[in-house]
């Protein structure tokens, strides 16, 4: 069920292009004096091969002469609404049971006929490259697309492009499409890798249609994402975001994709409010820079997440992605403190990875999937394994929406505790107990008063991982898998998930 989300009302909201007029219930129709519209038209989010929402709001809107009215009928549900003075309608069907194909038909001086329709969960997947890394894009992924044939699966792709105001409409338009041999021509390049692997798990699992809305650029900044006016709350994220901006416009790049609410206007805008069961996020690679974007990414996601849960209307549930590692993998040796890489090297990724760990504890209904162990130890920004992306995310959705009795959430840290010589790190989620892969955990750094750290000797205890160094014999710190590319990183659960990376300080 829809529930309200009490944000601040953003002035796209408040100017009236998600305003909707009010409409009848699903299974009755309104009394209507109005004549039948003219001129009805939809945009293109609703189509032949479409995935509407079950069990709660299944939102149809459009447009059509002012005053006239529309009917729309779908799987033996009617719904009514009288186009206000700006042309613009909506009705609601409500509690639409999983199942099709179904015809969907609205109705004014003419009908609009919609075929192959079904019902079912949609998924929102947003974000940068990664999360449009599409299944053709290398030799493992498209041949998992070219022997998929599930007709129940259906994929939206909304093409990349940034606007100066909210759109109601793309420039060109997109289809849904059916992940079947027949259109295996199209939709394995127009579909998220991540975002199918997630949807062919929940589809394994759930036997419902799944939907996927794929809204995702390569190389956009998080700011260009929300609206413009949900950074004036938070003075330094926009100074920030100003800077990258000219550093973008200095170097001749792409402007919309550094500026501040150009892909929500563009991308996002002429979707929200579709029906959806929740949103998926994997992006942040373009906020490491300049110096100082980073640190700011946990405040970031929490002000995404309310813009767009307060266009949607409802507190949905939204899945992040923590980043994999890239560029060129620290050298560690063993981990040990003899390794002879610099536990000191500052990370912006690192940073980023924080933010959408103190995001994730942060946004109601929010969750984190761990992926620094799934990158490319070579420093690819663009790591093929994003079915073990796809699985994390899919084991939260069971876990948190499909109620599963299933294990979600690797090693998240807990707390330390300095004992001596060494600090005791404790963990929740810690599931079958804690699980160093090929050896002793790595990636462990201690510091003592001069903020210095180096790599440590890390054992398990229990629930725990004791760390310690004889560089350092009064410790103050830990931090584990700081680095850009933290890919030995080898601390999972018994459920074999990843530990976060964490650090103690704030240095």
């Amino acid at each position: 069920m829809r529930t309200p989300f009490q944000v601040v009302s953003y002035s796209i909201i408040c100017a009236g292009l998600l305003a909707w007029p009010a409409v009848s219930r699903a299974g009755t129709v309104a009394p209507v004096a109005a004549a039948p519209a003219g001129n009805v038209a939809l945009p293109a989010i609703f189509g032949d091969h479409m995935v509407l929402q079950r069990d709660t709001d299944a939102p149809i809107w459009g447009t059509a002469d002012a005053g006239g009215s529309v009917v729309v009928t779908v799987a033996g549900r009617t719904a009514s609404a009288t186009a206000n003075a700006r042309g613009v309608w909506q009705v609601d069907l409500r509690g639409l049971p999983a199942g099709g194909p179904y015809t969907l038909t609205v109705t004014g001086q003419k009908t609009i006929v919609l075929g192959d329709v079904l019902v079912g969960d949609v998924w929102l997947v947003a974000g940068q490259s990664n999360m449009a890394y599409d299944m053709a894009q290398d030799p493992i992924n498209a041949g998992v697309a070219k022997r998929t044939n599930d007709p129940d699966l259906r994929i939206f792709r909304v093409f990349p492009g940034g606007a100066p105001t909210p759109q109601r409409e793309f420039s060109w338009h997109p289809i849904w499409t059916a992940a079947t041999p027949q259109n295996v021509g199209d939709w394995p390049s127009i579909t998220s890798a991540v975002g199918f692997y997630f949807a062919e798990e929940i589809r394994s699992h759930e036997k419902i249609p799944i939907g996927i809305v794929e809204a995702a650029s390569g190389s956009t900044s998080g700011e260009s994402w929300l609206a413009a006016s949900a950074l004036e709350s938070h003075p330094d994220l926009l100074a920030v975001a100003n800077a990258q901006l000219a550093i973008a416009r200095a170097g001749d790049l792409p402007l919309d994709n550094y500026t501040a609410g150009a892909m929500s206007n563009g991308m996002i805008a002429p979707i929200a409010g579709y029906g959806i069961t929740g949103g998926l996020w994997y992006q942040g690679e373009s906020n490491d820079w300049p110096v100082g974007h980073a640190a700011l990414y946990g405040a970031l996601l929490p002000l995404l997440a309310e813009d767009w849960r307060a266009r949607w209307g409802w507190t949905f549930p939204f899945y992040i992605v923590q980043l994999h590692g890239f560029e060129i993998a620290q050298p560690h040796g063993s981990g040990v403190a003899d390794g002879p890489g610099d536990a000191n090297a500052p990370s912006q990724l690192a940073l980023v990875r924080e933010g959408q760990l103190q995001a994730a504890n942060a946004i109601p209904n929010a969750y984190l999937a761990v992926a620094d162990d799934l990158g490319d130890p070579a420093g690819d920004v663009h790591p093929p394994d994003k079915s073990g992306v796809g699985h994390r995310l899919a084991l939260i959705a069971r876990a948190q929406r499909y109620h599963e009795s299933v294990n979600y959430a690797g090693p998240r840290f807990a707390g330390a505790t300095v004992a001596g010589a060494a600090i005791v790190v404790r963990f929740t989620h810690a599931d079958g107990g804690l699980v160093a892969k090929g050896g002793a955990p790595q990636l462990f750094a201690i510091a003592g008063a001069d903020h210095r750290f180096v790599w440590a000797s890390a054992r398990i205890a229990g629930d725990t991982i004791v760390v310690s160094s004889p560089q350092v014999p009064d410790p103050v710190a830990v931090r584990y898998a700081w680095s850009d590319n933290p890919f030995r990183a080898n601390v999972y659960n018994g459920a074999g998930l990843p530990a976060s990376p964490f650090r103690t300080d704030r240095w």
